[in-house]
């Protein structure tokens, strides 16, 4: 029972990281929201609105982001390793179909529509946007969810994690003895 704990209090301690960082996007898109609204009345050009929210509001933003991490006392690492795991784990990415599909599909998707698809791609947004005030990282959910980081099974076509570089198999047992047969059949012909 231990280790199971252990597991459910990461995430514990993950979803608490997000509220946080969910709360602080949509207090930073409010801001700007009133910030804009005031400068529109002004007759401002958009993009200078805009400039000077960057230039102005992101050191703000970003002494914010880093007491909220400095608090939970996590890093950067932490939350790129949560957004990769998230990736991994969301619809298109559990499916058992070819990395080559999956990146064609993704490409062919706007953006708006992946992040409000499912809750996962929404989370990395959320993580995204966290990631680039605290270090001016620009990523895309696209992005994230079409760096597949899986393998394609030679025998079966299963998509797996590899535990080495040289794995070319999924695991399955069936999998491992049909390659071994495989590559006994070669050598046999090069005699």
């Amino acid at each position: 029972m231990g280790g199971g704990v252990k597991q459910v209090s990461k995430y514990y301690e993950f979803l608490s990281f997000y509220q946080r960082a969910e709360k602080f996007y949509s207090s930073i898109m409010d801001h700007k929201n009133r910030h804009f609204k005031n400068h529109m009345a002004e007759d401002y050009d958009k993009k200078d609105i805009r400039d000077e929210i960057i230039i102005t509001l992101k050191p703000i933003y970003k002494k914010e982001a880093k007491q909220i991490i400095d608090e939970l006392k996590i890093n950067i690492d932490y939350i790129k390793e949560w957004r990769s795991f998230l990736a991994d784990n969301n619809l298109i990415n559990e499916s058992h179909y070819s990395s080559k599909i999956k990146k064609a599909y993704i490409k062919a998707l706007d953006a708006n529509l992946i992040i409000g698809a499912e809750e996962v791609n929404y989370m990395i947004f959320i993580l995204n946007f966290f990631l680039n005030i605290l270090t001016n990282e620009k990523n895309t959910v696209k992005n994230v969810i079409g760096n597949l980081s899986y393998k394609h099974c030679v025998i079966c076509g299963a998509n797996f994690k590899s535990n080495k570089d040289v794995q070319i198999t999924c695991g399955n047992k069936f999998c491992i003895n049909e390659n071994k047969n495989r590559a006994k059949k070669l050598l046999r012909k090069r005699k």
